[in-house]
Formats: C-alpha cells, sequence, structure tokens
C-alpha cells in the first residue's frame, strides 16, 4: 500500500483552473442544476432546537441576493468584509458572497473578547461588517471604536444603526455573475492559532481563491477517497475556524455534498451522515458514551489533530469498524500531512505528507536527542519537488513587516517555518510530537498534553481532562505535572478512597507516555491531580491551558496530595 502513495506523490501535479472561482466551484454552480438544486446543502444541528437546513437552490439564492448587495454597498473587489456571526449557514453564505464579488472575507469568531475584536477590527480596515443577535453587544462595541466601519448588517438585530438582514436581503435579485478575479487574486483574511512565536500578534495572513485547491489532495485523501460513498459531511468546526473552512467545509461542497455542521454539546452523528471531520477529543468523546448508535452509512472519519492514541484507535475499529485519519491543517498553509488507513496504512500512528507539498524538519536546539538531526519544526516549501507553487498558501501576510525573512515569514518566503515538531522517518513521512502550546516540558522530557488529556478519559467518571507543566522561576524545567478532571456529576464524591483511585489511575497513565528511565531525573517529578467543575476549550476543541498555567489560578484546583513519579525513563518526544 506504501508503493501506492509513493506512486500518488511522484505523479501529482498542481493544476489550477484559470477562472477558478471558490463561490461559483462550490455553490453557483451547483446551484441550478437538476439534480442538485433541490438536494440539501446545509444543515445546521443544534442543542435542542430543531435542525436547519436550506438546498442547494436556496443558498445559491441568498448567495446571489447578498452578493448584489454588496455591490449596492459599494463593495469593490479587494475589499474586506467583516463577518462575525454566530449562525454557521448565514455566516458562509456572506463569505461565498464575498468571493463572488472578489472580496475578502474576514471571518471572525463569536466568542472573541471586545478588545480582541478591536484590534483585529482596526488591522482588517474593512467598512462593512455582518453581525446577529448572538454577537451585536460585543460587536457593536468593538465597531464602537473602529470609526472606519461606517455599515452594519444584522440578523435579527433590531437598532436604528444597524441594516436589517432580512430588509437588505429582500431587496436584491437572486442573479447574479461572479466578478472575474485571478485564482491567486485575495479571499480570506485570518489570524493564525498556531505560529504565535514566528509571528506578531498583529499579524493575519491572507488565502486566496484557489487555497481550496490546494487542499482538495488532503481531504480526498483522509477521506478513504472522497467523495466515494459521499452523502453529507459532517462536521463540528464551524465556517469562522480556518481549518473547519478549507479542511472540511467547502471542500465537501465542491464536491456537491451536503454540509451538517454539530453544535451540539456532544457529538451527535446524523443518520445520513457519511463522512465526519471533527477533533480527537470530540471523537474520544463519542466512543466513550453509551446511547449512541453508528449511521450505517458512516464510511470515513478525519480528524484534524497530529495526535490519536492507540487505544482509542482500537476502540473505534471494535466500534465503528472504521480507523479513523488523521489530518493536520497548518494555518496559512493547509493540508500538508495526512493519514488516509485505507489506501496506504499508516506505521506507528506516522502521517504522510500531502501529494503536491514539499516539507523538512529544520534541528531543534531543544531536542533531547543529542545529535539527532531528523527531529526540529516542519517547513513546509511554496514549491513542490517539480518546481510548481503550492495553491494551499498565503499569498500576503498582513501587515508586512520589515523582519520577515526569506526563511519562513514573508510573502516572498521559499519555506513556511511552523510550529510543529517531528521527526523525518522517510522523506515523505513524519511522527508529529506536537506544537509547543500542546507540549508539557518537564525535567524528563516533553510530553505532549493532547497523548496525556485522551488517556484520562479512558477514565468511567472523566467527562474532560487538561494537562500542563506547573509554573517555575524562569529558565528551570518544571518538575510536577498538573493534569485537572472534570467529572461526571452522578459519578463524583469527595470519598478519600475513591479520590485516592482517581489519582493512581493519573499517575499510571502517565507512567505509561514516560516509560522506563535510564538515568534518574534531577529531582522528583510530581504528578498533581486537581478536580474543577467546568474546563473550557477553544474553537478546535484544545483546553484553555494557558489559563491555567498561572500560580493565582492554581489555587481554584481542589488537589489531591502529590506524590513524586517512581523511576522511568525520558518519554517519548
Amino acid at each position: 500500500m506504501a508503493d501506492e502513495y509513493q506512486k500518488l506523490y511522484d505523479n501529482f501535479r498542481w493544476h489550477v483552473p484559470r477562472d477558478f472561482n471558490i463561490a461559483r466551484s462550490c455553490c453557483l454552480d451547483w446551484a441550478p442544476g437538476l439534480g442538485h438544486s433541490h438536494q440539501e446543502a446545509l444543515r445546521w444541528q443544534q442543542a435542542n432546537r430543531p435542525n436547519q437546513s436550506v438546498s442547494f437552490a436556496e443558498l445559491g439564492a441568498l448567495v446571489c441576493q447578498l452578493s448584489n448587495g454588496l455591490s449596492k454597498l459599494g463593495v469593490i473587489p479587494g475589499d474586506r468584509v467583516i463577518v462575525v456571526m454566530s449562525r454557521p449557514i448565514e455566516a458562509l453564505a456572506v463569505m461565498l458572497a464575498c468571493w463572488a464579488s472578489a472580496a475578502v472575507a474576514v471571518p471572525l469568531s463569536p466568542t472573541e473578547s471586545e478588545d480582541t475584536l478591536v484590534v483585529k477590527l482596526k488591522h482588517a480596515r474593512g467598512r462593512l461588517a455582518f453581525i446577529d443577535q448572538n454577537t451585536a453587544q460585543t460587536s457593536l462595541a468593538a465597531i464602537a471604536r473602529c470609526p472606519l466601519i461606517q455599515q452594519v448588517v444584522g440578523f435579527d438585530v433590531r437598532l436604528g444603526s444597524v441594516m436589517s438582514w432580512h430588509g437588505f436581503v429582500a431587496r436584491q435579485s437572486q442573479q447574479f455573475q461572479p466578478t472575474p478575479a485571478l485564482p491567486s487574486a485575495p479571499a480570506l483574511m485570518v489570524w493564525p492559532e498556531n505560529n504565535q512565536h514566528l509571528f506578531t500578534p498583529d499579524t493575519a495572513l491572507i488565502l486566496p481563491q484557489q487555497a481550496l485547491i490546494g487542499n482538495l489532495p488532503g481531504f480526498v485523501a483522509s477521506h478513504n477517497w472522497f467523495p466515494a460513498q459521499a452523502t453529507a459531511l459532517q462536521t463540528t468546526l464551524m465556517p469562522w475556524v480556518e481549518a473547519g473552512l478549507m479542511a472540511a467545509i467547502l471542500p465537501a461542497l465542491y464536491f456537491g455534498r451536503a454540509v451538517i455542521f454539530d453544535q451540539s454539546t456532544t457529538l451527535t452523528l446524523a443518520s445520513d451522515a457519511s463522512h465526519l471531520s471533527t477533533t480527537p477529543i470530540r471523537w474520544c468523546r463519542w466512543l466513550k458514551s453509551t446511547n449512541q448508535t453508528t449511521p450505517s452509512s458512516l464510511a470515513s472519519v478525519a480528524l484534524i489533530g497530529d495526535q490519536l492514541s492507540p487505544a482509542w484507535r482500537a476502540a473505534s475499529v471494535e466500534r465503528t469498524g472504521i480507523s479513523p485519519n488523521l489530518a493536520v491543517y497548518i494555518p496559512g498553509c493547509g493540508l500538508a500531512l495526512v493519514q488516509s488507513n485505507q489506501k496506504w496504512p499508516s506505521v506507528n500512528d506516522d502521517l504522510y505528507l500531502t501529494p503536491g507539498f514539499k516539507a523538512q524538519t529544520n534541528p531543534d536546539p531543544e531536542s533531547s536527542v543529542a545529535g539527532q538531526s531528523t527531529t526540529g519544526f516542519i517547513s513546509v516549501a511554496r514549491m513542490d519537488a517539480y518546481g510548481h507553487t503550492n495553491p494551499a498558501q498565503y499569498v500576503q501576510a498582513w501587515p508586512q513587516k520589515a523582519s520577515f525573512d526569506s526563511q519562513g515569514l514573508g510573502a516572498d518566503a521559499l519555506w513556511l517555518t511552523t510550529d510543529l515538531l517531528a521527526e523525518t522517518i522517510q522523506h515523505q513521512r513524519f511522527r508529529i510530537f506536537g506544537r509547543p502550546d500542546h507540549m508539557v516540558p518537564t525535567a524528563l522530557g516533553r510530553l505532549n498534553a493532547n497523548q496525556i488529556e485522551q488517556r484520562m478519559l479512558h477514565i468511567d467518571e472523566v467527562l474532560a481532562a487538561a494537562a500542563f507543566a506547573s509554573p517555575q522561576k524562569i529558565n528551570a524545567l518544571p518538575s510536577t505535572i498538573v493534569v485537572v478532571l472534570q467529572l461526571s456529576p452522578e459519578t463524583a464524591t469527595n470519598q478519600p478512597t475513591w479520590r485516592h483511585e482517581i489519582g493512581l489511575k493519573v499517575r499510571g497513565f502517565i507512567l505509561e507516555l514516560v516509560g522506563s528511565l535510564s538515568a534518574q531525573p534531577p529531582k522528583p517529578l510530581l504528578i498533581k491531580t486537581g478536580f474543577i467543575d467546568h474546563i473550557e476549550y477553544d474553537q478546535v476543541d484544545q483546553p484553555l491551558r494557558q489559563a491555567w498555567n498561572k500560580r493565582l489560578k492554581l489555587a481554584d484546583i481542589d488537589f489531591l496530595p502529590s506524590a513524586p513519579l517512581v523511576s522511568g525513563s525520558r518519554p517519548h518526544r
């Protein structure tokens, strides 16, 4: 099977149509088709609320009305349109309208704070913003501090200063001819969720129309050769998340398949979902649940992440018959590393370079293995092995900084340096260790917090977990691993014996990750197990560990007595 991968990789060539437009390929070309006009395009699943859906024809009509409305408001090619909406169907429709008009969509998370919004709104320099009733209070407060924004359209926002969404749409024609634009024209403005140590906080990446083309190979491979057996793609990642938009939503629409947005509190697989795109932690929770059945139509599971423990992979195969594929989405770069277990089964859960991508590892000065040059941070080339430009990568870093150079930051850089730590196994195969903000540095080496947290979910009473290193003095390696657990109210108890057993399980699981030590650490490594009522997660289901990695926060945790970790070995990086 690996030979099949090599053949695919060697024979792959990029091809971008001269007139490619995301809106046309994902919506407007499908809307009038006899076989698609009445088929469902988007569905929104919410907790304790009726589902909402639109057909391809309805979505196409809405996109055309919004496009005509943008034109009436004076939006021209290259203008930036702000989208701060909590409704995924309408938010995506606005973005499609921007691309049909050759404008740049600027989607922002509906949970952003006012101060964060102000910074991004000022850097975006847009004149028009779309909001809804759930984002209105924070958005309007931020917009009031950004005088450049002159027009606001609101869904169910009843204020004299805000144009009504329904009135704005109803006055427009349902016919629109997409504005001509090059495939390399700017289309999407995003702020990288990772690589913050490489980019200054005010740096945004601008992706071109053709970025979708660059993500199709990784999407097809990680979904076991989509659209084979495909009816609908269900995803827990929303349109305002770059990885969700480029690695799940738009690719599925490109192939004319429905997208199901799942915003329920727990992953609830739709009966007609053939493919699932979610995060490893969401999938582990679903596997842990006992009251949900696997749809007979489910053919593929792609997890946007770099870690899935062997135990959960085995549980997935046992329960669904499917071995999930990991897919690593690099902000501003695309689906660079994927698995496709149906086509080329992974060895030791390694990930393969997506056909059309070229990458290498740069030496890591903090590597615990002296002189091991195959371990370091991954850099992705702008050109493939045949000299063709990778269409998935950003076309501009905004605002440009004089410090950007050709080693990996500027829009003219030859390589995009990432913060993804990996080991090169073969020329196109990598073993992923994780990102710095997902690592737990200790005197024994670096552990992956995702692995620890996934392992904690094997404890029956645990609903959620977060792992981090206890803060230490500057330049001192932490000697304490803190594991915070959110327990099921039905099973939680303050019985000392029960709490002691939970602590032993936590220590045992970490010992499994650490292995056996060839030498004693400079000081005993402590494991602190704590209990809290709620663990918050970001848009890609990563615990907000930084909020706990402060001394003041530690006082809020109900800790068990800590104990030293017995001897073991240097952990796998």
